[in-house]
């Protein structure tokens, strides 16, 4: 990762490598309500792929019936002509 920073009376910009970044560890409680968030979203975003899941399989398969429907009828149609 690069710094890109201007000093001070200077008119170019200098950049460096950042070789440490030195962030403290969030205290327990923020933690733990990241891991709720996270949690909840998780489980929400699945219950949303799962209906639409289950809402593309519901209508694959009434285009499935109708298929076989019309064939059927088709079979039963050729079956009585002459």
């Amino acid at each position: 990762m690069r710094v890109v920073f201007k000093q001070e009376g200077q008119s170019k910009y200098k950049s460096i490598k950042l070789k440490e970044w030195v962030i403290p560890k969030p205290s327990p409680e923020v933690i733990e309500w990241y891991e709720k968030k996270k949690t909840n979203f998780t489980s929400a975003l699945n219950k949303e792929i799962q209906e639409e899941l289950l809402d593309f399989d519901l209508i694959k398969r009434a285009k499935r019936k109708k298929i076989r429907e019309n064939a059927e009828e088709e079979d039963y149609s050729n079956k009585f002509k002459t």
